[in-house]
């Protein structure tokens, strides 16, 4: 592509080799297009910031931690549940704007601890902001011509692209201001002394991720304000837009498939009975094997990858077979292609869990399938994410069915900052009981 050579990859062994370096984790050249509104946080940093930054933000994702979000998980899911039942006697709904809202107010509460309540004013601002950004992005990835920043915000569309990004940072901007005026009020009433010990006490209880930033921030100094900002505008992203787009996925992929659908319905059936709107605990979800390959087949993770490209600048030469691929070279890793390799997942556009079952799956290369990406850089929020749509999953369908109103080759999709529906994904929602 102009003086830049590129590899395309989708085989596994070789996806293996790349990702699995402890060098070549530099992303693409592509990625600092995202610098006007992300900066150099964990998205996009290399090299000793991205190690540094990754180790400080792991904790927050502890599974111990995860386990106090399942009432926020369940709260926000209950208001969910109350508008897909004002929908129930409609023709047909689009289930990703119910979706999105749900999960919006999902991670901002769990994340940041800020009650947003978008499914209840129904703010459409952070999420047109959202939508724009990652449109204009596409655009310029495919325009060689606009890759030169200085020509590209001088053009409409530059200019375009930094007022929502713009907007987007100021919603960032307004969580953090009021999570730090929260904070000093909290430690002033603890105590006067910043080194009290109850302050420390009440510091190592809470690692929670907005509390963590704050730590570092006022603590020891390692953070500043942007850095903040950076990692909440990451964050605010990628914990509810990729998660959101999943479950858009799987409840469509369901619609389509009343057979997977009920068989699903049955597994949870059996283990709550006739109740079918108590809250979901973390020790439930050990009892739904069958739940897991629907995930794993439908949750915008095979045959819908969030990302359905991501991509390492090599640093050091690669060794695949007889071929060396040499430092400087841009590898563009296709997801899409490598969950559909006929010799590892035969018939690959057919919806089928039962390819992700013990018996099925021992065997297969683990970077055959890797929807959160794999390695040292793999998805840090991954575990966040599974919880809160298992749970989502599982209330919804205890208590309504869906049908899916058109067939998968009439959804437009757009490869923007995720693989996202570009029309209406149709349903009907039927209440069950």
């Amino acid at each position: 592509m102009g003086i830049y050579p590129v590899v395309t990859i989708y085989k596994a062994e070789i996806l293996e080799t790349i990702l699995s370096s402890n060098v070549n984790i530099y992303k693409t050249k592509e990625y600092r297009f995202l610098n006007a509104w992300l900066k150099d946080g964990l998205f996009t940093s290399s090299g000793s910031k991205w190690r540094a930054r990754r180790k400080l933000l792991t904790p927050s994702f502890h599974f111990k931690i995860l386990e106090d979000f399942f009432p926020i998980f369940n709260d926000h899911c209950s208001i969910m549940l109350d508008i897909m039942n004002n929908c129930v006697d409609h023709d047909w709904v689009d289930i990703v704007p119910i979706i999105t809202r749900c999960n919006l107010d999902i991670i901002c509460e769990t994340a940041m601890g800020v009650k947003l309540n978008s499914q209840i004013c129904q703010d459409r601002g952070y999420r047109n902001n959202l939508e724009r950004v990652g449109e204009l992005f596409l655009s310029r990835a495919i325009k060689p011509w606009l890759w030169f920043d200085f020509l590209f915000f001088f053009t409409t569309t530059g200019k375009e692209f930094l007022y929502h990004a713009e907007r987007l940072k100021m919603f960032g901007k307004q969580i953090f201001e009021k999570k730090k005026q929260e904070f000093l009020t909290t430690k002033h009433n603890i105590s006067h002394d910043f080194n009290d010990n109850a302050v420390n006490e009440s510091f190592k209880k809470k690692k929670v991720f907005m509390d963590l930033l704050l730590h570092h921030y006022f603590r020891d100094r390692s953070l500043t304000e942007e850095d903040i900002l950076n990692e909440i505008n990451l964050f605010m992203f990628g914990g509810h837009d990729t998660t959101a787009i999943n479950l858009c996925w799987i409840f469509y992929l369901l619609g389509l498939h009343p057979d997977i659908q009920k068989k699903l319905q049955d597994e949870i059936d059996s283990f709550f009975g006739e109740e079918n709107d108590s809250p979901v605990q973390p020790e439930h979800l050990k009892h739904f094997k069958y739940l897991d390959c629907v995930l794993k087949e439908s949750e915008s993770l095979r045959i819908y990858p969030s990302a359905p490209v991501i991509g390492r600048e090599l640093l050091e030469d690669v060794q695949v077979g007889n071929y060396c691929i040499p430092r400087g070279t841009t590898c563009l890793l296709y997801l899409y292609e490598l969950h559909r390799d006929p010799a590892v997942f035969p018939n690959p556009e057919v919806f089928d869990p039962d390819r992700f079952s013990a018996e099925n799956s021992h065997s297969r290369n683990p970077f055959a399938y890797i929807p959160f990406s794999a390695g040292p850089r793999n998805c840090i929020g991954q575990k966040y994410a599974q919880l809160s749509v298992k749970v989502i999953i599982i209330r919804v369908l205890r208590k309504y069915s869906l049908v899916s109103l058109d067939p998968r080759d009439r959804i437009l999709m757009g490869c923007e900052l995720v693989l996202r529906p570009k029309v209406p994904l149709r349903m009907k929602i039927l209440p069950r009981r």
